[in-house]
This record gives structure tokens, sequence and C-alpha cells, in this order.
């Protein structure tokens, strides 16, 4: 069984393919936000089948979130979240590739 340890985004897939699928899908989009270099990526399986875990480097973490606390990632990064949505999206996929608890899809597509 997956524990809420693994922190991050977490994306279920039915079968070992489709997690290989998911997880070159989920790379190209955090390369399109220039995140790719930032991000650790492991695969496993449980009783649920098979998953992707995509999780923020320990070393970007602390830089742009000391403690977890996402509530500066803008003002840190330079994002202007309230005027562009771009910033936005990043700032928003940050906050859940740094969150503790894992936030888990059924699929790619969600």
């Amino acid at each position: 069984m997956v524990t809420a340890t693994l922190g991050g985004i977490l994306i279920r897939g039915s079968e070992a393919l489709d997690c290989a699928a998911s997880r070159r899908t989920m790379l190209s989009q955090l390369d399109a936000q220039d995140l790719e270099p930032q991000i650790q990526s492991s695969q496993g399986s449980d009783g649920q089948g098979c998953f992707i875990q995509f999780k923020l480097s320990q070393r970007s973490a602390e830089a742009w979130a000391p403690a977890c606390d996402t509530l500066g990632l803008a003002q840190t990064l330079g994002l202007d979240s309230q005027n562009k949505a771009a910033d936005l999206t990043r700032e928003i996929l940050l906050a859940l590739l740094l969150g503790p608890v894992a936030f888990e899809f059924p699929s790619i597509a969600e």
C-alpha cells in the first residue's frame, strides 16, 4: 500500500506500460515549465497497481520553500501569479510537487 509519506504527485496506471507513458508525458509537461531538471521521479506498485511519483528535488525544495512553506513561492521565484496565468500554473504545480502528502491522480489525464 502507498503511504502518505511519499509526498509530491502520484499518478496511477493500470499497467506498467501505462505508468511508463505517464512518466514520459509528465516529464515533458514539467520540461515545458522548465522544471524537469529539478524533479525526482520514481516508479512502484502496490495493491492498487503501478504508480509514478514526482517530487521536487531536495535541493530545490530547500531553496524555494524552506520547511515546505509554499506561501512565499511566488516571491522567491519572482512569479506574478496575480496577473500571469503561466506563473500561477507554475506556482500551483510547484506547491503540489512540494506537498508532504501525495496528491494522487488516477491517470495522467486528471
